[in-house]
């Protein structure tokens, strides 16, 4: 065995770690297989997810970080002797020195971080996506946006391979086995409590394991070993503290910092050699870098600094404000410092004093003038105060000349004063916005608040409306933080229970109601009565107890004698309980006189019973599959081939079950009289599917998983409804609705139960109107739609080139279709002037159709190419971009000029859509992907927007330009900020009719006044309608007033005071 230690601390494993690397044999399989048939793969995940070990323990090749110098680093690692202007115009040039076969680019995120130049950042980008290496970029999560204003990444962003937290099997297996390797064992239950500690962070875990290990004195790990690091999140501020042996330390430190919690290489200096012992700091001799950014976010002192950095940088910010303030009041002595304030802006500028400005200087010194002053007596006090505003002007007009000065004082005054004043309203507005990002995962009745305020404070900040709307959209409701959970289930009441060790927790609205200690050994199993008014806990050590609800005192206990882990289910009257064990028989159990009444075989490895409705049917588990028995007979009815099954549900009716497997697929059965249909599978999760609960409609169904992701899906149709439900950072155990169908639990092994609206997802549109063809219930597809200008009619025009007029109000056809005698239509435009509609059809003719005369007039009839995907006529009438392909060409039409070209897209360009004011183009097309352009510049504008899962079909603008819609077919709408990108929200269609396909827009467009939306349908099946109808909610007081139901409350005026400073208190709901 190498005598190298088996945990190597906060460093990354590397390929000599091999044989100590554990809990990764999935994702290095996976990360193999998928290097040697892509070119390019991202790997991604948080900040200590563990990627970096993951790529230099499982791949070879090339090594190469970026740093703030990533073309330079790039050509020294191909060791290529090249000019850097002949690598940005020919990024395939870098092959000249020969082909690596594959190489990995760690910490990819320092492109956007430490290197400042776009073009040197565009340069890199191109030549790794030129060179016939293969390559693997290693890229923090939350830099996924930055990369993607990349073209050349998207493909592979949109199918990353992602890294997450260890948890479960795994976890354990990369805590013990490393030592057990080195012929090293833990003291007995010392690895549970270790990984009961674990927070998620490996880094935390790492170096905790690290520090045991160097200290160990022969024989095993101990218990003491452990609690004297400090335990897992003790363990880096415990080292970090005895390494801080001078106070100094702290600039040295700070420097090697980075933003957003990045790290950032700096000179090696004494002050660091006792950080570099500790394993917190490593170095080459010359510079040095902290070994992780956990040291940043782990270590208190070091928060502590930087937070006091970041502080001191906003009171440098509002300084500058202020001066700025001071000088165009005319030098106003109320404008001053004094006390305290003055004291931290004197710290803040200390260091950058010889930054500052004329204007800030004198403010400084006219500020210190005024304090000390202040202790003088009033004569004196006039007098000096006098002196130094004298000596602020002298000195101003010292630097500038007396022009310059009086330039400064009066003009500059009147041009900016406006701007000046509204700066800290301004900063206080991101400030909140940026709490309220900050606090989501954690706190979002506090978040959802937050970013209101932020709103009203500032309503025209466009980041503003970006956060009200993505508020309005985000299922978080609350976090409960229960001491620890294993299981958790909801009674038919609202009621739900948590368990931690022997004890279990009982929850209403989110208040803790009691805690009942049931079991001296862990609690492995609940399980409510279907009216909720007696619980059952089964324990570890074999023994199972019922309980009243209402009054938590035990009714009667069963000694099972199973240990291990269980499951328990009532039946539906409550006269019984079904108790399973892994490998012993399923015993049926009297609740009355706590004997058994049925016995049958054994419990697989994952214990699992049910009953149906009827009280006869009875499901478990074993090591078969899932077998379904008739209780009376004893006889099994029906053994379903599923493998590896990990949980189950039925619906209220118990007509259709839902069973999940190892693989994280789900296979959904139609249940008969003693009759079991498949009626499909699907993949849901990318690992096990830990827990399956039906909404008390049965229309839908929730699935929780080991890849701690939460999923809603329709029961009919099988397609999800609404994101990924993402925050937990543990495996989900558990899911359960409440009564109103709406609301949704989720535990996890991160010891939360989180609360989710899970209508929320469709609360950005109502469905208010569907419009089938009423001849034949079959239709073209709708391909166009436009408002008029009062939007109080519309027009369609599908794929057979009919153009049909609607009444917005009521939602009924104007009049006969219009046959326009062409292929199909791409586009239509009311004309103002007119009111005729200008058609751009599939042969890409333009026309002015006249709706009254129903007669049309070619406006251009000479088509630069034979076939497009799609075009779109701009607001103006003039510009016209057509997609070819995967590119897009945009043309005057008036010049019969070709003005631009955009290429980007991996696949067919199936939606263009102009913004109002023609600024920008949005695509979007097969690779699900959609773009947005400068069309006179022929540039990207933005990063690319990624989460559709189907191929994206329509795209439309809201009528002032801020929000962009998008529509794919699998019948998702999402919804996008266009400032800055960011999701506001998705509506997932509902199919009309079982059997018939969800409806897909095709086409969409915003009413005039924003608030009525209508997609044209694509035509599959017969059945579908023609168009869907949808009320908006993402503008103005929709959007408010959905953020204050959700949150349920105001911001109080003490939570005012702490997070609004400076603006006078508002009742925001």
């Amino acid at each position: 065995m190498s005598s190298r230690p088996p945990y190597p601390g906060l460093a990354a494993f590397g390929a000599p770690d091999a044989a100590v690397f554990f809990g990764r044999d999935d994702l290095l399989s996976e990360l193999r297989r998928r290097t040697e048939n892509e070119r390019l793969v991202v790997v991604t995940g948080a900040s200590g997810a563990g990627k970096t070990s993951l790529v230099d323990v499982g791949l070879g090749g090339l090594r190469l970080r970026p740093g703030d110098d990533p073309v330079g680093a790039l050509l020294a690692a191909f060791g290529a002797a090249m000019d850097r202007d002949r690598l940005a115009a020919a990024p395939h040039h870098l092959d000249e020195s020969g082909n690596p076969g594959l190489v990995v680019v760690d910490r990819f995120e320092e492109v956007f971080v430490l290197c400042r130049d776009l073009d040197a950042r565009r340069t890199f980008v191109a030549a790794l996506a030129a060179t016939r290496a293969r390559v693997v970029l290693v890229l923090r999560a939350d830099f996924t946006g930055d990369a993607a204003a990349h073209p050349e990444l998207v493909a592979a962003l949109s199918r990353p391979l992602l890294v997450s937290p260890l948890s479960g099997y795994d976890l354990r297996a990369a805590v013990e086995r490393p030592a057990l390797a080195h012929g090293v064992t833990f003291e007995e239950g010392l690895v549970d409590e270790i990984v009961a500690d674990h927070n998620g962070d490996l880094p935390l875990l790492a170096h905790t394991l690290r520090v045991m290990w160097d200290r160990r004195e022969g024989g095993p790990l101990t218990f003491e070993g452990y609690r004297a690091t400090g335990r897992v999140t003790g363990a880096i501020p415990r080292s970090a503290e005895r390494a801080l042996v001078r106070n100094d330390a702290r600039a040295a430190l700070s420097a090697l910092a980075g933003p957003h919690g990045t790290l950032r290489p700096g000179p090696m200096t004494p002050e660091l050699e006792p950080f570099v012992a500790a394993g917190l700091v490593r170095t080459d001799g010359e510079s040095a870098e902290l070994a992780h950014e956990a040291v940043i976010r782990a270590w208190p002192r070091f928060t502590a600094w930087t937070e006091a950095d970041r502080a001191a940088g906003q009171v440098r910010r509002e300084f500058a404000a202020d001066a700025d303030r001071w000088v165009l009041s005319g030098f106003a002595p109320p404008h001053l410092y004094t006390g305290t304030r003055l004291a931290a802006a004197r710290a803040a500028v200390r260091r950058i004093r010889r930054e500052l400005t004329p204007a800030e200087v004198a403010f400084l010194e006219a500020s210190a003038a005024q304090e000390f002053e202040g202790r003088r007596a009033d004569d004196r006090r006039t007098f000096v105060r006098g002196l130094f505003s004298i000596a602020a002007v002298a000195l101003l007009v010292l630097s500038f000349g007396a022009t310059g000065a009086l330039a400064l004082l009066v003009n500059g005054a009147t041009r900016d004063r406006d701007a000046a004043v509204g700066r800290s309203t301004v900063a206080v507005a991101r400030h909140l916005l940026a709490q309220g990002d900050a606090l989501a995962a954690d706190q979002p009745v506090l978040a959802r608040l937050l970013r209101l305020a932020g709103a009203e404070i500032a309503p025209a900040l466009p980041e503003a409306a970006a956060g009200l709307r993505a508020s309005a959209a985000h299922p978080a409701l609350d976090v409960l933080r229960p001491p620890g959970v294993e299981t958790m289930v909801v009674s038919a009441a609202g009621l739900a229970a948590t368990t931690s060790g022997g004890d279990v927790t009982l929850w209403r609205d989110g208040a803790r109601l009691a805690v009942v200690h049931a079991h001296d050994d862990p609690i492995s199993a609940l399980a409510f009565t279907r009216d909720g008014r007696r619980f059952a806990t089964a324990a570890s050590d074999g023994s199972v107890r019922i309980w009243d609800t209402a009054a938590r005192d035990m009714l009667v206990a069963v000694d099972d004698g199973g240990l291990g882990r269980k499951a328990v289910a009532f039946g539906p009257d409550g006269r019984t309980i079904a108790v399973a064990a892994a490998g012993r028989p399923v015993t049926i159990w009297s609740t009355t006189t706590a004997q058994p009444v049925a016995e049958f075989p054994a419990a697989g490895e994952r214990p699992l019973v049910l009953f149906g409705n009827d009280g006869d049917t009875f499901y478990t588990a074993t090591a078969r599959g899932l077998e379904v028995f008739d209780l009376p007979t004893r006889k099994r009815l029906r053994l379903l081939p599923s493998e590896r099954v990990t949980s189950a549900a039925l619906t209220p009716n118990t007509r259709t079950l839902a069973v999940g497997r190892a693989d994280g697929g789900v296979e959904i059965w139609g249940v008969g009289e003693r009759e079991f249909t498949p009626r499909g599978e699907f993949a849901a999760h990318d690992r096990a599917v830990e827990t399956i609960t039906f909404s008390p409609d049965g229309r839908t169904f929730a699935t929780g998983g080991g890849d701690e992701a939460v999923r809603i899906w329709e029961t009919a149709s099988r397609r999800r409804v609404g994101d990924t439900i993402t925050g937990h950072t543990g495996t989900v155990v558990a899911v359960g609705y409440l009564p109103d169908g709406r609301t949704l639990l989720t535990a996890a092994t991160d010891r939360t139960v989180r609360v989710w609206n899970t209508a929320a997802y469709d609360s950005v549109l109502d469905l208010t109107t569907r419009v089938a063809d009423p001849k034949s219930g079959r239709f073209a597809t709708v391909d166009a739609i436009a408002f008029t200008q009062d939007g109080t009619i519309f027009a369609t025009g599908d794929a057979a080139g009919t153009v049909r007029l609607w009444r917005t109000a009521s939602r009924t056809p104007l009049g006969l279709p219009i046959e326009t005698r062409t292929s199909g239509v791409h586009s239509m435009v009311f004309d103002p002037t007119t009111g005729g509609l200008v058609v751009l059809s599939t042969d890409n003719v333009i026309s002015l159709l006249d709706v009254d005369s129903r007669t049309s007039q070619p406006l251009w009839a000479n088509p630069p190419q034979e076939v497009t995907n799609h075009g779109v006529l701009g607001p103006d009438g003039r510009t016209l971009a057509l997609a070819y392909g995967a590119n897009v060409e945009v043309w005057d039409n008036q010049t019969r000029r070709l003005t631009g070209r955009l290429g980007g897209h991996d696949g067919d360009v199936r939606a263009v859509a102009f913004s109002p004011d023609g600024r920008l183009l949005a695509t979007g097309g097969a690779d699900r992907v959609i773009r947005l352009w400068d069309p006179v510049k022929a540039t990207a504008a933005g990063p690319a927007l990624l989460g559709h899962t189907g191929d994206v079909l329509s795209v439309a603008f809201s009528p002032d330009g801020s929000v962009l819609a998008s529509g794919d077919d699998s019948g998702m709408v999402r919804f996008w900020d266009v400032a800055t990108g960011r999701s506001l929200g998705a509506y997932h269609g509902r199919a009309p009719a079982d059997g018939v396909p969800a409806f897909a827009a095709s086409a969409l467009a915003f009413s005039p006044d924003g608030g009525t939306l209508v997609g044209g349908g694509r035509f599959t099946a017969p059945g579908q309608p023609a168009l869907e109808i949808w009320d908006s909610t993402l503008y103005g007081a929709d959007a408010r007033d959905l953020v204050c139901d959700q949150a349920g409350r105001t911001l109080t005026p003490e939570e005012w005071r702490v997070h609004v400073p400076g603006q006078p208190y508002r009742r925001l709901c």
